[in-house]
């Protein structure tokens, strides 16, 4: 069984004439997330303060206690 169009030629990427350029490494993606994450919570950060200082506190608590078991 044969996966293509048919005709006997291979299938692969079209090229469209256009290069891409490198690809982003993950660095650079992952500083990327990381500056979007930043802004977000910066943002949240001056809308809802203490819905965020709770969660701030909440999250604490939870790691100690979870540390505290081991």
């Amino acid at each position: 069984m044969s996966i293509g169009s048919g005709d006997g030629r291979a299938s692969g990427p079209v090229d469209t004439g256009a290069t891409a350029g490198p690809a982003p490494s993950l660095s650079d993606s992952l500083n990327e997330s990381l500056d979007e994450t930043q802004a977000y919570l910066k943002q949240q950060w001056q809308d809802r303060p203490l819905l965020i200082a709770g969660l701030v506190v909440a999250a604490g608590l939870l790691i100690g206690l979870a540390l505290r078991r081991r």
